[in-house]
């Protein structure tokens, strides 16, 4: 299965027209030749509380100020876990991936991106200049 994530769900919804609907899905949508389109919706991960790395840090005191983790830890946004699940289960299901995002520079470093390479999956890059842009660019 050929997945592609978007960077939202009107970037997704206008790409699988495109591709053409097969069936829709809450968190997808199926389109002709086997393409799966999916994507984000607002911040699907967030940076964890700093009680997660250690709980003395539930209350912060002034000597235990600046708070700098050697490694920033990240957790699926509650609100929008469901998404990020869905997300998940699509990639390793994937045996190719597509990051459709925009042309600018939020979407080249795009949340989307990351939870891409976060969870280890490959392929090339399609970005829009417009989302009303016929002639979006592939990024490799």
């Amino acid at each position: 299965m050929e997945l592609i994530l978007c960077e939202k769900p009107k970037v997704g919804r206008d790409t699988a027209r495109l591709l053409g609907i097969q069936e829709q899905h809450r968190e997808y949508i199926i389109c002709n030749g086997g393409k799966v389109v999916t994507w984000a919706i607002g911040h699907l991960l967030q940076q964890d509380e700093p009680e997660r790395y250690d709980p003395r840090y539930h209350q912060w005191l002034w000597h235990d100020l600046p708070i700098i983790p050697e490694t920033f830890k990240v957790s699926p946004n509650p609100r929008t876990k469901d998404q990020f699940k869905a997300i998940r289960g699509l990639l390793k299901k994937a045996s190719k991936v597509l990051i459709a995002t925009d042309a600018g520079r939020e979407g080249r470093s795009s949340t989307i991106a990351r939870i891409k390479v976060r969870l280890t999956a490959r392929g090339p890059r399609l970005s829009f200049s417009r989302l009303k842009s016929a002639a979006p660019r592939r990024q490799d």
